[in-house]
């Protein structure tokens, strides 16, 4: 069962995190964009907006862009509502999530809508509660990833806040990719500089 902490923190992440979290995104260990959560207020619950942004170069050319931007409502530490756009160097995607009688509904692109059972929790990893999940919804391709997530090594990962012990969660299956938090009823994620690419 998730722990109460878990509920609490999806209700009101800003008790956790403040008002947003940001992040540098790097390659090669130089920066090459930046992901952001901002977390707002609203009636019966809040409000979460993911940005990601990432521009590689080279020379003083740009051969690589990414922008992804998701607007969420949770209610009662639940997702009720989901609207994701992302731009992969020119290969867009959108995704929505609506509120259903019987659940939600999942929309990709232009595609008819399936239905979904709640809960349901896109893979934008602010929620630690979704680590205890077998499914997520991958933000990036719509699709409902059927995963494995299990704590791995435990060690200390600097951050422009100093140097915090945290565990890395490992997703396997549909998913594969690492999260890392400072602790199961803190939820907070620890890496201040997320890797992208090789």
């Amino acid at each position: 069962a998730e722990p109460v902490a878990a509920r609490s923190v999806a209700a009101d992440p800003r008790a956790l995190y403040g008002a947003e979290l940001v992040f540098d995104i790097c390659r090669e260990d130089r920066p090459v964009g930046q992901h952001r959560a901002r977390f707002r207020a609203m009636d019966g619950g809040v409000e979460v907006r993911s940005t990601t942004a990432i521009t590689l170069k080279a020379l003083f050319f740009t051969v690589y862009r990414f922008d992804y931007d998701s607007l969420a409502e949770w209610r009662a530490g639940a997702l009720s509502k989901l609207t994701v756009a992302v731009d992969d160097n020119g290969d867009r995607r959108a995704i929505t999530v609506a509120p259903a009688d019987d659940g939600l509904r999942l929309t990709v692109d232009a595609e008819t809508p399936s239905a979904v059972p709640r809960p349901l929790f896109p893979t934008n990893h602010w929620n630690a509660a979704g680590l205890g999940e077998g499914r997520v919804l991958n933000t990036l391709t719509g699709a409902l990833n059927d995963v494995r997530i299990r704590a791995g090594v435990r060690a200390e990962v600097v951050t422009e806040n100093g140097v915090v012990a945290a565990t890395r969660y490992d997703y396997t299956g549909d998913l594969r990719t690492s999260v890392w938090y400072d602790g199961w009823y803190h939820h907070r994620l620890c890496a201040s500089c997320q890797y992208f690419g090789e």
